[in-house]
């Protein structure tokens, strides 16, 4: 399988989650490839555009998913996904520099608004790195 770049790396603890937001997914012109443990899904986290986690994973949470976020020169937007999604998971994820919380069952419009405003976020922040690089070197 031929991944498209830039891509959304979701991990879920649950098979039926990915199923559910794959079929959410499926139609961005952007591969989703699905990790049920951050071990698993490590070595795609950096070229990733969203990463959408579960708020537990079998081998950590979400802020495990953070930390290891947070060691890249330009990681990827976090969204974190759970059962419970309340105002505090809510400002604990965007006080550690995470981009949205999405409650479970996934709702389709609102999935698919969080993805897309992760992914254009991206490729606006990635356009003006680019800029900014080529200003640098004239």
């Amino acid at each position: 399988m031929k991944i498209l770049s830039p891509f959304i790396v979701v991990i879920a603890a649950v098979q039926e989650d990915c199923g559910a937001l794959h079929d959410i997914l499926g139609h961005l012109e952007r591969d989703v490839i699905s990790f049920t443990t951050l071990r698993e899904a490590a070595g795609v986290l950096g070229r990733a555009s969203v990463v959408l986690c579960d708020a537990e994973l079998p081998d950590g949470g979400w802020r495990d998913v953070m930390r290891s976020l947070g060691t890249m020169a330009d990681p990827p937007l976090l969204i974190v996904a759970a059962r419970v999604a309340d105002d505090r998971l809510w400002a604990e994820v965007l006080n550690e520099g995470g981009h949205d919380v999405l409650a479970k069952p996934f709702r389709a419009p609102e999935v698919l608004h969080s993805i897309v405003s992760g992914c254009r976020w991206r490729e606006t922040h990635e356009a003006e790195g680019q800029e900014r690089k080529s200003r640098c070197a004239s």
